[in-house]
């Protein structure tokens, strides 16, 4: 699972954008988070928490300006982030 979620971050970072790769990435961390186990997922968390500071502005600046799909990108990457236990705060900020 852990490897699957590691693809899905490579596929945002070569494609940020696509909504549907952030939902799907969302979804299974969610997964994982309910999971009896601690999965190794600090690969996946590196590469968030650059696209955190990287990518997001970007979308969130368009969203902002009325773009619909940077909107609904910016929704399912911060539920990604939340999934993977970042904090609101960081979230929030950039």
């Amino acid at each position: 699972m852990s490897r699957k979620l590691e693809k899905l971050l490579a596929k945002i970072q070569e494609h940020p954008g696509d909504a549907t790769v952030a939902e799907e990435a969302a979804s299974i961390a969610g997964i994982i988070r309910e999971l009896p186990i601690d999965p190794n997922l600090w690969r996946v968390r590196n590469k968030y928490w650059k696209m955190l500071h990287t990518v997001l502005p970007g979308f969130r600046d368009k969203a902002a300006k009325g773009d619909e799909a940077a909107g609904e990108w910016v929704k399912h990457f911060l539920a990604l982030g939340d999934q993977l236990n970042f904090s609101k705060k960081h979230l929030q900020m950039v």
